[in-house]
């Protein structure tokens, strides 16, 4: 990628802002390679104002607008039949003029869900030394150039044309929602989904969400920050901060350690640990094992599929929390995500929660509840408040803390309201990041340590009647062996 200077190039305008900040934010989380130049193509008879493209400069710093108004051709050859392809490579020579060559061209309805590197690669003749006029990766120029076959146009037309595998760029009109299952199977390989289905949503609720969660993770980042301050409920105390606003997009997925407490999990830890495995590469991922045999023979079992996962087993019986403390000690990143084995991460969790780390402060977000038994990715029930017992928290602050109590259960909620006292205030989203698995077996649900139990009603009184919240607190752990 470095022999080879590649830029980007899409349409962008007012009314379709929200599509353009989408297209340009995925390409740019899944392409973590580029650093060429972003051109903005601005139709003539929908302009694209300062503000606008000021907004989109708040996403990455070097984009350029091409204001296609000024080229007197390109506006005589729109008022003309925009059908007749004959005039479409006339057309498209002019649209990227201005433009160097070996210009990657994208429909503003894109979302990238997979890197473009190996299109790129030379040795596989997709840019061949300085003959490409550009590289187009999907069919949506029909918006601009109706015709019966584009595709077919832009080959005949274009000298050197490189058109992108079709099935490598899916359309959301092949994800209706009975077949949404077949959408998560596809996207590990696809390397982008075309939206088509926002006048549809009744039949495509499911995919149209899956561009909203982007298209909200991509407005937070194209909005600059402001001094106006909003209230957030924690832990039933008001507590008051700045809008939250992502720090950058040169997230390093491998600098954070995800801790795994597991009890009898062997139904659920192979989906869980595939989820994380999703995030990108070379994610540490510590599993400690509750003096559990048949979860420790599961993961025996599956260990090998994942790169850098590391298995502890505890003889004895400690609990959640006295794990957590003792899996923590093992971390060799900066950043801990403790999260739970029957639990499953939502696409891209790891790399929102790193873009709002400033090392600082916990980040805690959001969750989908779902049913043991059904299919987590049509559940619609996303909680309204945070999630206490997974949460992400560097691990500098983690040790100031001096962890968790060594409870078997709500030691995570008393460890919130021991960092609100202390002043050390999460950063709290409003995203769903993860799948939350409701079964009977859990702590929360099962009829001893679940929210109905006694148990947990003495915890709970125990916890609001406490005054004082020293940190550090000594932690209890526990000897691991390591598999």
């Amino acid at each position: 990628m470095e022999e080879t200077k590649i830029n980007i190039s899409t349409t962008a305008s007012d009314r379709t802002l929200h599509l353009t900040r989408t297209s340009i934010f995925t390409f740019l989380k899944t392409n973590t390679w580029f650093d060429g130049t972003i051109y903005l193509l601005s139709h003539p008879k929908l302009p694209l104002s300062k503000r606008s493209a000021d907004l989109l400069k708040n996403l990455y710093n070097k984009i350029v607008v091409v204001d296609l108004y000024h080229y007197k051709e390109i506006n005589d050859l729109f008022q003309k039949n925009r059908s007749n392809t004959s005039e479409l490579h006339k057309l498209l020579t002019l649209g990227v003029v201005s433009l160097p060559i070996k210009t990657i061209y994208f429909s503003n309805t894109s979302v990238f869900i997979n890197s473009v590197a190996d299109l790129l690669d030379s040795e596989k003749s997709v840019i061949l030394e300085n003959t490409i006029d550009f590289i187009y990766l999907n069919e949506r120029f029909a918006n601009w150039f109706p015709s019966n076959d584009v595709k077919s146009s832009i080959i005949s037309n274009l000298s050197d044309p490189k058109i992108c595998e079709s099935y490598l760029f899916k359309t959301s009109f092949d994800y209706r929602d009975n077949r949404y299952h077949l959408f998560m199977n596809d996207s590990k390989t696809m390397k982008a989904i075309i939206f088509n289905t926002f006048n549809d949503s009744q039949k495509y609720i499911k995919i149209n969400q899956y561009w909203a969660n982007y298209n909200q993770t991509s407005n937070k980042f194209s909005m600059r920050p402001i001094n106006r301050k909003k209230v957030i409920a924690s832990n039933q105390k008001i507590v008051s901060q700045a809008d939250p606003t992502p720090v950058n997009l040169n997230i390093d997925i491998s600098d954070i350690s995800i801790i795994i407490p597991a009890y009898r999990a062997q139904d659920y830890i192979e989906e869980c640990l595939d989820s994380i495995e999703k995030q990108g590469k070379n994610i540490e991922i510590l599993v400690g094992i509750d003096n559990c045999q048949t979860t420790l023979d599961k993961l025996i079992q599956i260990k090998e599929k994942y790169s850098k996962l590391s298995i502890f087993f505890s003889e004895k019986k400690v609990g959640p929390y006295i794990l957590r403390n003792s899996l923590s000690i093992h971390a060799k990143t900066n950043n801990l995500l403790f999260f739970d084995a029957d639990d499953i991460m939502t696409n891209d969790s790891l790399s929102i929660i790193l873009s709002y780390n400033n090392g600082s402060r916990p980040i805690r977000f959001s969750y989908f509840n779902f049913k043991d038994g059904e299919n987590h990715l049509i559940t619609n029930q996303k909680n309204q408040s945070v999630a206490h017992g997974v949460f992400f928290i560097p691990v500098k602050i983690f040790k100031s803390t001096g962890g968790f109590q060594s409870w078997e259960f709500a030691a995570d909620t008393e460890f919130m309201k021991r960092c609100d006292a202390n002043r050390i205030l999460s950063l709290n989203l409003n995203q769903g990041l993860f799948y939350r698995r409701i079964h009977p077996m859990s702590l929360t649900q099962n009829s001893s340590t679940g929210y109905q139990s006694i148990q947990r009603k003495k915890i709970a009184e125990r916890i609001r009647k406490t005054k004082k919240w020293p940190v550090p607190i000594t932690p209890q752990l526990i000897e691991l062996k390591k598999l």
